[in-house]
């Protein structure tokens, strides 16, 4: 009635509408929810400000769809908080992309900003990623210099996903490119740390974080690949560095070898190689002299200003 009676048939259905939103029974305000969900006016949004925070989650999620429906912009500061619990970060996430250009500029504010809460933070590159336009590629790709390690994992694989999947969007691929150097000398500088280390952290919980660390560095480096060499199976060739046989890898080596271009390749496939950590080094002061070994105290330091609060720990 209120979707198709007009003023009549708002005034009839508004206090049975109320009574749903308002009842005891968790089933029924839910169903005053998905009422919302299908009429679609933005006027509407003031219930859904108290199903949002209902005390039952089913409401809760049906409330966050419906927000997505209706796109009030004075709903969406609350849907952006309903990303860091467990229990509505998927559907806050659909949700949040449906706002479309209306929420391109105040997710791209949040994820710039390097107060506002990481586990929030880290969910933006996928909003973004679903509503897929120029101006999302372009905020993903201004925010690769973020310094939290796990955030720029996200918008690294979902810029690599937006490329693979829409080849009209338009690329600086130069800027991909340093991105690609500034992540492989960051590579080489967790060589460095391991290198000033030693044996002093051996079957340590901090020697696992390095070299996970490491390992995301990798992967980070082969999604840009992806992104910078669209029409190459680089996604294809990126399994073959995970598969326990050896000539499986040593294929996939060969086949990067003949993509990759002369002034980027050897730094590249030795990060990937299985080589001896004393020709990392070597291979370090050759194409990344500005990187320089730290003192043990200097490498602590580095480690403790790290972001990554399970870094810390571990340093500590």
């Amino acid at each position: 009635m209120i979707h198709c009676g007009g003023i009549d048939g708002i005034l009839m259905a508004a206090d049975e509408l109320k009574s749903m939103l308002g009842n005891d029974d968790w089933r029924m305000r839910l169903a005053g929810a998905k009422v919302l969900e299908r009429i679609k006016v933005k006027q509407f949004y003031h219930p859904l400000e108290n199903l949002l925070q209902d005390e039952n989650i089913h409401v809760q999620r049906g409330a966050i769809q419906a927000a997505g429906e209706i796109k009030s912009p004075f709903l969406l500061p609350i849907l952006v908080e309903k990303l860091k619990q467990g229990k509505t970060k998927r559907v806050a996430t659909v949700s949040l992309s449906k706002y479309g250009n209306d929420a391109i500029k105040p997710l791209a504010s949040i994820l710039e900003n390097i107060n506002y809460e990481s586990e929030i933070r880290i969910h933006i590159p996928k909003i973004l990623r679903l509503i897929g336009t120029q101006e999302c590629l372009n905020v993903l790709i201004n925010s690769l210099n973020i310094k939290n390690n796990r955030i720029r994992n996200n918008i690294i694989s979902e810029v690599s996903q937006m490329v693979l999947s829409n080849r009209q969007l338009k690329l600086n691929i130069e800027k991909i490119k340093n991105h690609i150097e500034a992540e492989t000398k960051n590579y080489y500088q967790q060589i460095i740390i391991l290198s000033v280390f030693g044996n002093k952290i051996n079957d340590s919980l901090l020697s696992e974080v390095l070299h996970l660390r490491m390992n995301n560095i990798i992967q980070r480096v082969l999604y840009l690949l992806t992104v910078s060499h669209p029409d190459h199976p680089i996604e294809s060739i990126s399994y073959g560095f995970k598969s326990p046989d050896p000539f499986t890898r040593s294929n996939s080596i060969e086949l990067l070898d003949n993509i990759l271009e002369s002034e980027h390749k050897q730094p590249i496939l030795t990060m990937l190689e299985d080589e001896a950590m004393e020709k990392k080094l070597r291979l370090c002061q050759t194409y990344f002299q500005g990187l320089k070994k730290d003192s043990f105290i200097g490498c602590l330091q580095q480690l403790l200003d790290d972001d990554n609060r399970w870094t810390v720990a571990c340093t500590i």
